[in-house]
């Protein structure tokens, strides 16, 4: 099986990551990221909450990235439904925002986010982020 190593982290090379993010802008630099880090598997991109539950049905998806404010709820919200449904409930989920607070941080830590980006951010800390939430699935 063909990896990628991030900090020391196998993940697999051929996972599949699921972007809810509103703003083509972020949604190409995450999809950006993801190649650039040497993964291969299908990324697949919903710019809604209503739209990420009927591609989420219809995908196999290892991995979650979402931002928090989109045009039809919270972020935060898919990541407690995500949680809720045994399904996904053990896929890394990592909120990519611009909520900098550090209530909305803990508030995704309790409910389940591995992992919590501030957007922008630079390539680096991407990769950290995603071997972190990685590792703290797998690991559970």
């Amino acid at each position: 099986m063909s990896t990628v190593i991030i900090d020391e982290v196998e993940m697999p090379k051929n996972m599949n990551f699921f972007i809810l993010e509103d703003t083509p802008l972020f949604q190409k630099k995450m999809v950006d990221s993801l190649n650039d880090l040497g993964f291969s598997g299908n990324v697949t991109v919903a710019d809604n909450i209503a739209m990420a539950y009927k591609k989420l049905e219809d995908k196999k998806t290892h991995f979650i990235l979402s931002d928090w404010n989109l045009p039809d709820g919270k972020g935060i919200d898919f990541l407690k439904k995500i949680r809720a449904d045994s399904n996904y409930d053990g896929i890394p989920f990592i909120m990519v925002t611009t909520m900098d607070g550090v209530d909305e941080i803990i508030d995704a830590a309790q409910i389940g986010a591995d992992d919590y980006i501030i957007k922008p951010w630079e390539e680096d800390e991407f990769a950290k982020k995603i071997s972190s939430a990685y590792q703290k699935r797998v690991n559970k």
